[in-house]
């Protein structure tokens, strides 16, 4: 008696099952079914084919974000506002060889979700997370032949922690962000060398000025102790120092020829 009831219970639970799970199907649609409501449309722009859905919802934009935007069969991007159909839905874009460039989600115009590109031959180009239209989360960018490039992490769309890079031999260097603020003690030695740097020309364009301004002052009071080139308007103009001189000879000289003169009359007289 027990065991047949234990079998009913289980054939009992089994039936629940399977009668929750056709409801979960039937009431619950997947993403593919979710999206045919919206239209889809598939464009050449830039060199790319652009395949995505669109809806004709209306929202309140907000000003830090990049919204996508479709109008005349073009997709347009527009920080803090929109003029157009918004961008929703699944979007993939395209290299003219057929390679997929650009595969991720957009919600209402902004990106979400997790977004992929690729290099024309392939490779991964990065990886990178969205949420409401601002990059937010881990990220990983590669070089063209698949090494890695750079690791770390996004908030508010700006780096934040700990970023690491590296150059195409695989050397890595960390770097510390802070709300996109370089906050390591590089960062610090640099922001120091360049204020230093910043001092010295200021000194050095103060240096320079002082040296001019001498240099104008010693041109200035030369100018005033040189005496003015003698011209023939000057002598003109001035003062005959040796004038008295002249005339004094001039009438000593006279006087001697009367001399003479009164001399030769007498001598005719007599």
């Amino acid at each position: 008696m027990t065991e047949n009831v234990k079998v009913e219970m289980d054939n009992t639970r089994r039936d629940l099952s399977v009668l929750l799970l056709m409801l979960f199907i039937l009431f619950c649609p997947s993403k593919a079914n979710s999206q045919e409501k919206y239209p889809s449309l598939s464009v050449h722009q830039n060199d790319l084919k652009i395949v995505f859905h669109y809806c004709d919802s209306k929202i309140k934009p907000s000003d830090d974000v990049m919204y996508y935007w479709m109008k005349y069969r073009v997709v347009h991007t527009t920080e803090g506002g929109y003029a157009g159909q918004l961008l929703h839905g699944d979007y993939q874009e395209y290299f003219i060889s057929g390679q997929l460039k650009t595969s991720g989600t957009f919600k209402k115009g902004a990106k979400e979700g997790q977004w992929k590109i690729w290099y024309e031959n392939g490779k991964t180009e990065g990886i990178f997370l969205w949420k409401k239209g601002l990059l937010d989360g881990k990220f990983m960018t590669y070089y063209e032949d698949g090494k890695i490039k750079e690791r770390g992490k996004y908030r508010n769309n700006t780096k934040h922690g700990v970023v690491a890079q590296f150059d195409k031999l695989g050397n890595m260097t960390k770097l510390r962000y802070r709300n996109g603020n370089r906050v390591d003690r590089e960062a610090k030695k640099e922001s120091r060398l360049k204020a230093k740097k910043v001092k010295e020309e200021k000194r050095n364009q103060n240096k320079i000025i002082e040296l001019s301004e001498t240099k104008e002052d010693s041109i200035g009071d030369k100018e005033k102790t040189k005496r003015p080139r003698r011209t023939k308007e000057n002598k003109s103009q001035e003062p005959d120092t040796n004038s008295e001189e002249v005339s004094n000879w001039v009438r000593f000289k006279e006087w001697v020829q009367g001399i003479f003169k009164s001399k030769d009359k007498q001598i005719e007289n007599d």
